[in-house]
């Protein structure tokens, strides 16, 4: 016996394959169903779930509604979920309702109606769900006419809506005071899960006791200097007028100019780390488009060695990288055209004095893990799982936005009880190791940079 709330607001109480509809609930707690099609005589008594056999006529004059009764029940399943949670993929919905249904035979369906099924849930949708902006001046005008307030904390969580700039930044007092207090922060960017009618989601994290915890979220119409400069100065200025100073030492980013510029159009004092990751990244994808994956991958080829090796440059200090890359590298470069190519692109835009990203932002002898921002590039994989498309509407993308603000609180809160993995530590000290050994002249500095390249070059 099931009962439910159909799309009329009736109940239906569903048994033996048959639909009664409730009639009528007396002042002891005795409620009387009859059969859903008028013309059948068929009734029934409950009592708290319990029937009332003796009372009840279950003699009904028609066929079992069998099918019908499968499609009512996941009608009325999948609706509920549709609006309980309004980003997740409707046919993810529909074939895990189906797949966690017991009450009913679901082997009955045919493909009509699991495209039924779907479109109930668009439906029920767009029943709850406001207006939404049709281009980037109506989100700004649904943020100001919109409380957006936290889960659970119930804090203001619209910071900023700069109409003009088309700024808008997200976060709360709870962030701000743990952000201010650090030290060194991380940021970056994510464009294909940003809200719809802007251009990038920017986020900015901080780590402290093992923990990366996402702090600040910004949705920007372009990637431009000025842009990260004025909301950069924007959040100082916010959190300035509420007793707090916002000034880390350093940052940590990926190797996009423009980022770069805007914190030292900020800052102008601070350190910037470029992300050991995202090097590693730029490097892969310059082989790449030079057409040496192939040789990069054989282990056995001498190019495809080279190319591996050169990924444990950035373990260097920086005053030992140019050395290393003319005495250890050049010298023994194999004969190829395309690798020449590459060297020169490495030389140019990392190594030189007037190089783009000089080694000085990328290269430390460390084990530290802290110099990348591999944390930031989880976040934004779990935020896109989110989402059954990409550029989500603002009030999907506030929605699950909101629910990942709920377990920053918990993030916050946990600061100090969270251990480093086991993964993390034995990296840790096979580095330190490899470290030590190099300092002692144990090993040469190339084969110190040949062992520790295995944690950055692509596998």
């Amino acid at each position: 016996m099931e009962v439910l709330m159909p799309e009329r607001g009736k109940k239906l109480l569903i048994f033996n394959n048959y639909k009664f509809s409730f009639a009528h609930e007396s002042q002891c707690g005795k409620t009387r169903w009859r059969c859903a099609k008028k013309t059948c005589p068929a009734k029934m008594y409950t009592i708290s779930n319990n029937i009332q056999m003796d009372e009840s006529n279950l003699q009904h004059n028609h066929d079992e509604e069998t099918k019908q009764i499968v499609r009512q029940v996941l009608r009325t399943s999948t609706k509920r979920k549709a609006i309980e949670d309004t980003s997740v993929r409707p046919s993810k919905i529909v074939l895990s309702e189906i797949e966690n249904c017991t009450s009913v035979d679901t082997d009955l369906l045919l493909l009509n109606d699991i495209n039924q099924l779907r479109d109930n849930v668009y439906r029920a949708r767009r029943q709850i769900l406001p207006v939404l902006p049709k281009n980037i001046n109506e989100v700004h005008d649904y943020l100001e006419t919109n409380d957006i307030i936290t889960n659970t904390k119930k804090e203001n969580f619209l910071l900023i809506n700069n109409k003009i700039d088309h700024i808008i930044i997200f976060s709360t007092m709870t962030n701000l005071n743990f952000l201010c207090l650090l030290e060194s922060i991380y940021v970056d960017g994510t464009f294909e899960y940003c809200a719809k009618h802007f251009y990038q989601l920017f986020s900015i994290h901080g780590y402290k006791n093992n923990s990366y915890v996402p702090l600040v979220f910004c949705l920007l119409h372009d990637k431009q200097k000025d842009t990260y400069t004025k909301t950069l100065k924007s959040i100082i200025l916010y959190c300035s007028d509420h007793g707090l100073q916002f000034k880390p030492t350093r940052v940590i980013v990926d190797f996009e100019k423009g980022l770069q510029e805007g914190i030292k159009n900020t800052w102008t004092d601070i350190e910037i780390i470029g992300c050991r990751f995202h090097l590693a990244q730029s490097w892969w994808r310059k082989i790449q488009a030079l057409g040496l994956s192939k040789e990069y991958k054989d282990n056995t080829s001498d190019v495809g060695k080279w190319l591996g090796n050169i990924f444990g440059i950035p373990f260097l200090n920086p005053e030992e990288v140019g050395d290393c890359f003319a005495i250890d590298f050049i010298s023994e470069m194999p004969q190829n055209n395309k690798l020449i190519a590459f060297s020169d692109y490495i030389f140019d835009t990392y190594i030189s004095d007037d190089a783009l990203f000089p080694s000085h932002m990328w290269a430390l002898r460390s084990e530290t893990v802290t110099r990348t921002t591999n944390a930031v590039e989880s976040f934004h994989s779990h935020f896109k799982n989110n989402f059954y498309m990409s550029h989500p509407n603002i009030h999907n993308f506030l929605n699950v936005l909101l629910q990942l603000q709920s377990e920053v609180y918990i993030k916050i809160k946990s600061i100090g009880t969270i251990k480093t993995r086991k993964q993390t530590l034995v990296r840790q000290n096979f580095i330190l190791n490899e470290i030590k050994k190099y300092e002692e002249g144990e090993k040469t500095r190339f084969e110190y940079v040949q062992s520790v390249s295995c944690y950055l070059k692509k596998k």
